[in-house]
């Protein structure tokens, strides 16, 4: 436990949590690598590229530190997609 952090859920899309830390509304976020990946808006490793109408400032860019598997597990079936049929 951290007695010094206050940690909420947010809701909404990548977008808008983005927007929630650039207003301030929040100081840090934990966001899954391959969301980001997916929707391509890494950019060199290190920051997170910003669309031009996403309402987020083009002069404060986002960093991020990827969290290595050893220090923490992703969730349980993150990002698996499972089809099930009928043999008939």
């Amino acid at each position: 436990n951290r007695s010094d952090l206050n940690i909420i859920n947010i809701r909404g899309n990548v977008d808008r949590r983005l927007k929630a830390l650039e207003n301030g509304e929040i100081d840090a976020l934990i966001l899954a690598m391959a969301g980001l990946e997916r929707l391509g808006i890494t950019d060199d490793g290190s920051s997170i590229k910003h669309e031009p109408d996403s309402g987020c400032s083009e002069n404060r860019p986002y960093y991020y530190h990827s969290i290595p598997i050893e220090t923490m597990l992703p969730g349980c079936g993150q990002g698996v997609i499972a089809i099930t049929c009928r043999s008939d």
